[in-house]
């Protein structure tokens, strides 16, 4: 018997994903917001129907409007209330992720299950089903990794690239099992090099670790980034890189031209959470692009009420599109956002957003 199951894959749903996708990047004002609508719609109805936590939570609710904001501390108070599949508990999960070594391996069969501590520590399980997973590949593929939308092409990582990713490793983290899970789910003729190491690594010993495996393609959080950068500078690393791909983390502006100063390559910067891996992308003018057709983004004040356009948010509601097995509706995110008005010279009709940290949670 195979200790470790594949991980969750499914064929048509990724195909879906692409193929809606790129349909909406092309025309989000008309396609984009038709998707929404009917995501929005089927995620209401499932989770009235099959979420004990909602149906009791807000009941009789219609509109996303109707759902009362709730936090992250919450969710996991109500855990096994939570799921649509009645199968999924929080002993269940936790025992799972006790296992660091089954990182990517199929849940229940058919999830994959990661962690994260979130603001102030608060503790977060998160069930991915195949749905919600091939929507985060399909984002990344055609709008993240994509320079030019009407140029984009299927496949994240492109043949006879060397990526090292260097992130939160060692358990069930959003980011390792991300990256696992696509190391063991893409054809082995299209499979990627990619090595994976710890950003809690002393900064010297990683260096020298990334100088001698000479990735084209480095994969981590712009803080850790920055400090590579710092020895890059100084003459003490010698990267040779193509492209950063970034997230997990603001971005700062003084931060990207370290960045680029020091190892003169592209920086694909990315938006997202443990609740949504991809919420927003940057596109080639440098702008954060919410992904609006696949999750909706609320920037609030201190008591949950809407701030206008080009208004920092105290905090920001999240809903999940994509996910009908663990629903998420205006959960709170903790962080800081300001919707833009000006159109971006890209010429995508996707919002454009700030990102400026962490908010104090409820």
């Amino acid at each position: 018997m195979n200790p470790h199951p594949a991980p969750p894959f499914d064929t048509w749903q990724w195909l879906q994903a692409c193929h809606e996708t790129w349909q909406a990047t092309l025309d989000p004002a008309r396609v984009g917001r038709r998707f929404r609508r009917a995501r929005l719609a089927r995620l209401i109805a499932t989770a009235q129907r099959d979420s004990p936590l909602y149906a009791r939570r807000n009941a009789g609710a219609q509109e996303l409007s109707d759902f009362a904001p709730v936090t992250r501390a919450e969710l996991m108070h109500q855990f096994n209330d939570w799921a649509t599949d009645r199968r999924i508990t929080r002993e269940a999960a936790e025992a799972f992720v006790a296992d660091p070594d089954g990182v990517a391996d199929a849940w229940l069969g058919r999830y994959l299950l990661w962690t994260s501590l979130g603001s102030g520590g608060e503790p977060g399980l998160f069930v991915q089903d195949a749905a919600s997973l091939a929507a985060y590949e399909a984002l990344d593929a055609l709008r993240l990794r994509a320079a030019d939308p009407a140029q984009a092409a299927l496949g994240l990582w492109g043949l006879g690239r060397r990526f090292a990713y260097v992130g939160a490793i060692g358990g069930h983290r959003a980011g390792h099992a991300s990256i696992e899970r696509l190391r063991r789910v893409v054809p082995a003729a299209w499979a990627p090099q990619v090595d994976v190491l710890s950003a809690r690594e002393p900064l010297p010993l990683l260096a020298e670790r990334l100088q001698a495996l000479q990735p084209g393609v480095l994969i981590t959080h712009p803080s850790c980034a920055a400090a590579l950068a710092g020895l890059q500078a100084q003459g003490e690393l010698h990267l040779r890189l193509d492209e950063l791909w970034l997230g997990g983390e603001p971005l700062m502006p003084a931060q990207r031209e370290r960045l680029h100063g020091a190892f003169g390559c592209t920086v694909r910067n990315s938006y997202g959470s443990s609740e949504f891996r991809s919420i927003a992308y940057e596109c080639r003018h440098g702008s954060l692009h919410l992904n609006d057709d696949w999750v909706i983004l609320e920037a609030v004040d201190e008591h949950w009420r809407a701030v206008p356009p080009g208004v920092l948010s105290h905090t920001t509601l999240l809903t999940n599109l994509a996910n009908l097995t663990q629903p998420l509706l205006r959960c709170e995110l903790p962080d800081r956002v300001r919707f833009l008005t000006e159109p971006c010279p890209c010429g995508s009709a996707l919002p454009v957003i700030e990102v400026q940290g962490r908010a104090t949670t409820h």
